[in-house]
């Protein structure tokens, strides 16, 4: 799980990372304005399968751009939205936490920074993360399901149409152009498949010598 805590304050951003260290968060990000953060979180790097930032923590007061102004950034970006954004505040910008609240903020932890309130919050704004990017995940594989269900339909109303064939050949002529065996055509088009064999008109036709022994043979067999 990767921690990404921005906060203008360095000695602050120090005993916050010692906390979630001691805790066992050892992947953790420290930015100290919040266009550097929002850079980071751009970056190619951050991109990468496996190295998303999976929670925010966000101080509300800083110089230039606030908190306020990154959460709204942020959740306006259709890559970043779904990163859980904690604010961290004291009382006296109550105000502004309900901004936040409003523009997509998740939660809050109070100023100074108690411990076992920041390890309680952010292990349960990281196991909902985990959760719904679980959720996600098999919205993603049902999609998949449906979308080959959708093609596999598709195939079988192409073979419940027309199908142009040769009158002499019996090929058939696919939605390309091309010319294919019917076998061919079928199985590319279907779930069904062959298993060749030879009917008696053409037993007789081409084995003529074999003809009548083979098809005793098979009547018996079948009887």
């Amino acid at each position: 799980m990767k921690i990404l805590a921005v906060d203008d304050s360095v000695p602050f951003l120090n005993a916050l990372e010692m906390i979630l260290r001691e805790a066992g968060y050892t992947n953790i990000v420290m930015k100290q304005s919040a266009p550097e953060a929002i850079d980071f979180l751009r970056s190619p790097a951050c991109g990468v399968p496996g190295n998303h930032v999976d929670i925010i923590l966000m101080d509300v007061i800083m110089p230039g751009m606030d908190g306020l102004e990154s959460v709204r950034r942020i959740k306006a970006d259709n890559e970043l939205k779904d990163i859980p954004i904690v604010m961290v505040s004291v009382e006296v910008e109550e105000m502004k936490i309900k901004q936040a609240f409003d523009a997509g903020a998740i939660d809050y932890i109070g100023k100074p920074i108690k411990k076992l309130e920041l390890l309680a919050r952010v292990r349960s704004v990281l196991r909902l993360k985990e959760e719904t990017d679980h959720r996600k995940a098999h919205e993603r594989e049902l999609e998949q399901t449906v979308e080959q269900l959708r093609k596999a339909i598709s195939e079988l109303k192409t073979l419940s149409g027309l199908l142009p064939i040769c009158s002499y050949c019996k090929k058939i002529r696919d939605d390309k152009g091309y010319w294919q065996q019917v076998d061919s055509y079928i199985t590319e088009h279907s779930a069904a498949g062959f298993s060749h064999s030879i009917c008696p008109e053409c037993l007789k036709e081409h084995y003529p010598a074999y003809a009548d022994d083979v098809l005793k043979e098979t009547a018996k067999k079948t009887k």
